[in-house]
């Protein structure tokens, strides 16, 4: 049994009674008939969950996802794999996979923003329109602003980052 399957079967079920406990029923049903262009920059953790929600509440807004990554890391799981009690391979998946239903996903890299004519240019050039926009792109890893780091020196002499990747937190 894989992650996504043991939390949609069991800790998912448990977690979304939990969370609708917490939540007014009345918030939790509202949807909106709006029919916005919504496209979603990043689909990371915090992208695909936005595009699932926005989904669920916006029926017939077009939502879509722009990100060339292929692959989806449960990053929560880099600490066990670099204590050595996961593979690398454990906490990655298809990003495929986790891509909500009814979400448009472009396989590119946003190139530029362009918040003045309320479009986002893909790194092929394509010009993707939108009436709301959200930058869900995370972080990017500078190791070299600490004095004598680079990257390449992680998995050497001692100098590990579970933040770098599955690959580098072994």
């Amino acid at each position: 049994m894989n992650r996504r399957r043991f939390l949609l079967g069991s800790g998912g079920a448990a977690m979304l009674a939990g969370l609708s406990a917490a939540m007014p029923t009345q918030a939790a049903a509202q949807t909106s008939d709006a029919r916005a262009r919504i496209v979603i920059a990043g689909a990371g953790a915090a992208g695909l969950a936005m595009a699932s929600r926005l989904r669920l509440g916006m029926p017939n807004a077009a939502v879509t996802i722009i990100d060339a990554k292929k692959e989806h890391h449960f990053q929560p799981g880099f600490t066990l794999v670099g204590a050595g009690l996961w593979s690398p391979g454990r906490v990655t998946e298809r990003n495929a996979d986790y891509m909500p239903r009814g979400v448009d996903w472009i396989e590119e890299a946003v190139a530029e923003f362009d918040p003045d004519a309320n479009a986002v240019v893909t790194a092929s050039g394509r010009k993707i329109d939108y009436d709301f926009l959200i930058v869900a792109t995370g972080l990017k890893l500078d190791y070299t602003a600490i004095e004598g780091m680079d990257a390449s020196l992680i998995g050497k002499e001692g100098i590990a980052s579970i933040y770098a990747g599955p690959a580098e937190a072994a």
